[in-house]
């Protein structure tokens, strides 16, 4: 289970280092604290990550895994 949850992470963060390169194409950032980034991107992400993985414990078929992504994964993921 370890390696499925570092797994999310390692995805998670290249998902946002990506998106984050291609916005600084276009808007200046500037971070004022690293390690609150660092540490936010780590904890958002492991959350999901675990989210994601009890899910797929919980579901029983695709249609109940589809139905929990759509209704928990998927709007966490925009708030966090």
């Amino acid at each position: 289970m370890n390696a499925y949850l570092l797994a999310g992470i390692t995805r998670g963060i290249i998902c946002g280092l990506s998106v984050s390169v291609v916005l600084l194409m276009f808007v200046h950032i500037s971070p004022q604290h690293y390690l609150l980034m660092i540490y936010f991107a780590v904890a958002a992400t492991s959350m999901l990550a675990l989210l994601g993985i009890i899910c797929g414990i919980i579901a029983d078929s695709f249609d109940q895994m589809s139905a929990l992504t759509n209704y928990f994964i998927t709007p966490l993921s925009f708030l966090s």
